[in-house]
């Protein structure tokens, strides 16, 4: 596939905006050809590691500054202003495009939000695709109030608290940042944050809160978008109804972000900032951090991004300042700043989809399910069974069903069903280790076949555990593997990696 810089994709064939004359993306893909947030690693994955404790809460882990004190850290110099948009400063990883989209009907429209098309209120059809409402004259009316001066005093004199995290520990700890930090502190020191792994420089810190009513942060004289805010056209759909939505301020400096995650229809108000947003339409998932996945958004991009064919890369398009942004409910979406940002998103009510029976089941519940209640397992695998043949595109949570259902009985099976559904997503780790805990309990305990069947797996796996250099499950999947099969320096190093990793409180 042709790929090229997000500059090179602006000149070709997209959509020139009319009121400043930048290039926008607007990313279209086939709904039909294309193919959610992590639970806790058991505490025992890290057992036996030296000075690696693992239980706790994700604000536990992370929420110190004790726990990331050996990351190697700079406190960038903050300006006066909050810093704008440009492009050449982007790393590349950031701006490389996957090369020209396919049309239909679930691209991201542009509209303007002065002039929006005349059913936009009325047509059911507009809250079933992600659409941009460019230039909202109320938002562009709040830069002056809230630039970073105004903000830092506003925190000074009223002490205001935000959530902190990361992109894959807010969406770990569901739709929030785990750490709870004085505004002030975060404007001025942790915002601008640099922080490395090896050569690598990491995403800087998000505050990512949710507004509750008592909360200092909505208070109205700080003037941070509200639901009145919500453009007309939106606001006056009856359903979704945005006016008693979940309020999210988000604050972050370029490369902060969010990672794969899905919700309620929402819409989210951006004030300062550009933002890039990556998106796939209900019933599909982002490869490798779909159901239960564990990157960052900023190394899904630098890792499985650039390997996407083109059915399966991302609906993409960039919001500018002043710009409202519609995404409809059960979109999987991530998104990462590209300038200091300032928005606010309404989110609301989500309705779980058919995938997600199957994702709250796990294998203590089969257990007890056979023991207790056979006929109702047997309502339960039949189902399961349906869904892998009716969805095969999203069908790995049915497929671990039928792996708890099958792992005793008919061990051939359950390994088949598993390695099937990971064969057309090798990045997914979190159905890797599924399986690799399973045959590494067996091997262990001197079970040859088991060895034989995590000889196999690896096979397929490996090329793609060892590009996962920060997911803490892969490299247990590695570390493990080597043990049984004897290569003791490849054993030690992951599981030196493993041990470092959870130390800096990068516990993915």
């Amino acid at each position: 596939m042709q790929r090229g810089t997000m500059a090179g994709k602006f000149c070709s064939g997209m959509v020139r905006s009319r009121d400043d004359g930048q290039l926008v993306v607007l990313r279209q893909q086939l709904h039909k050809r294309l193919p959610r947030a992590t639970s806790l690693l058991p505490c025992f994955l890290l057992t036996g590691l030296a000075g690696a404790a693992f239980c706790g809460t994700s604000a536990g882990r992370e929420g110190s500054y004790a726990v990331r004190s050996s990351v190697e850290r700079t406190v960038g110099r903050c300006s006066k202003d909050w810093r704008s948009y440009v492009a050449e400063t982007l790393p590349e990883w950031l701006t490389v495009d996957q090369g020209e989209a396919a049309s239909s009907d679930y691209g991201v429209a542009e509209l303007d939000a002065q002039n929006p098309p005349s059913d936009l209120s009325s047509n059911p059809a507009w809250r079933r695709r992600p659409f941009i409402l460019r230039g909202c004259p109320n938002l562009i009316s709040m830069q002056r109030r809230l630039d970073r001066q105004t903000l830092i005093g506003a925190a000074d004199r009223l002490h205001p608290t935000v959530n902190v995290g990361y992109s894959w520990s807010i969406t770990r700890n569901r739709g929030e940042g785990p750490e709870r930090l004085p505004l002030s502190v975060f404007l001025r020191e942790r915002m601008y944050e640099s922080w490395h792994d090896g050569d690598t420089q990491l995403e800087p810190a998000y505050a990512f809160t949710n507004l509750g009513a008592s909360d200092v942060l909505a208070d109205e004289r700080l003037g941070f978008p509200n639901h009145s805010d919500v453009p007309v056209a939106i606001s006056s759909w009856p359903e979704p109804a945005f006016t008693e939505a979940s309020r999210i301020l988000m604050l972050g400096a370029a490369e902060s972000a969010v990672g794969w995650h899905r919700h309620g229809p929402s819409v989210q108000m951006t004030v300062h900032g550009w933002k890039r947003w990556f998106l796939y339409p209900e019933g599909s998932y982002p490869p490798g951090d779909g159901p239960g996945g564990g990157f960052s958004i900023t190394d899904w991009l630098r890792t499985i991004y650039p390997t996407l064919p083109a059915a399966r890369v991302p609906i993409e398009c960039t919001q500018r300042p002043g710009d409202t942004m519609y995404v409809p409910g059960g979109w999987y979406h991530a998104v990462i700043n590209l300038a200091d940002s300032v928005a606010v998103t309404l989110q609301s009510e989500f309705h779980a989809v058919p995938q997600d029976a199957f994702k709250a089941v796990s294998l203590p519940y089969v257990q007890h399910m056979q023991a207790t209640n056979p006929e109702a397992l047997l309502e339960l695998t039949e189902a399961a069974k349906r869904h892998v043949s009716s969805h095969p595109e999203n069908d790995l949570h049915a497929r671990k069903v039928l792996f708890y259902v099958l792992r005793e009985a008919e061990p051939v099976e359950a390994f088949r069903i598993m390695v099937e559904g990971i064969s057309s997503d090798r990045f997914h780790v979190p159905m890797q280790f599924e399986v690799a805990m399973w045959l590494e309990e067996r091997a262990s305990s001197g079970d040859l076949a088991a060895l034989e069947q995590f000889k196999e797996a690896m096979a397929l796996w490996q090329p793609f555990l060892r590009k996962n250099t920060r997911n803490l499950k892969a490299l247990w999947i590695l570390s493990k593997f080597c043990k049984l099969t004897g290569d003791k320096t490849q054993h030690q190093r992951y599981h030196a990696r493993l041990v470092e990793l959870h130390g800096r409180g990068i516990d993915r």
